[in-house]
């Protein structure tokens, strides 16, 4: 789970660097480019969260057929999320560009963080619930992954246009 966790943050943060390159560019190709990206980018998140969650639920709780339930179950939102995501492109809930290639937030755009948030505040529930299971070194590190990632959040949430998400949960995954 972890490896996967990785290489999406890699795959997303590489979507995310084209879009800061692209932001207000002029163009319909630009602009078509711009929408794929931030689709994904709003799609993916939310799984980043889930596969974090998954990767905590598998330290304490050993039985597998627990672990696809537990995953199956908590990505139905991230779907439900997903296809939102790219009905935002028409309806503008979650994120619209304006006509100089501009990222705007949707009326919507507070649902990202709050199904991200649910799944990282999981599994910091996870961790505090079952830390007698496992010797402090173990379990610590999985309790501080999430203060960089919605420290991050946070920041990027309050001041508009500031990219922080991204590299703070880079910097959660190395904790």
């Amino acid at each position: 789970i972890f490896m996967w966790l990785l290489k999406l943050n890699a795959f997303i943060l590489l979507m995310d660097c084209i879009s800061v390159c692209l932001y207000e560019i002029p163009g319909v190709f630009v602009k078509s480019v711009l929408m794929m990206t931030t689709i994904l980018y709003n799609a993916l998140i939310p799984l980043l969260s889930l596969f974090w969650m998954s990767y905590v639920h598998h330290h304490f709780y050993l039985e597998e057929a627990i672990q696809k339930k537990v995953f199956w179950l908590g990505l139905i939102p991230v779907v439900v999320h997903a296809w939102l995501s790219i009905g935002s492109v028409w309806g503008g809930w979650f994120f619209y560009f304006g006509p100089d290639n501009a990222y705007y937030r949707g009326d919507y755009f507070w649902v990202l963080p709050l199904l991200s948030f649910g799944y990282i505040f999981t599994a910091f529930a996870i961790v505090l619930k079952n830390r007698n299971c496992m010797p402090t070194k173990s379990w610590f590190p999985l309790l501080l992954f999430g203060i960089p990632a919605v420290a991050g959040a946070v920041l990027q949430i309050l001041f508009f246009g500031l990219a922080t998400i991204l590299p703070s949960i880079t910097v959660s995954l190395l904790i």
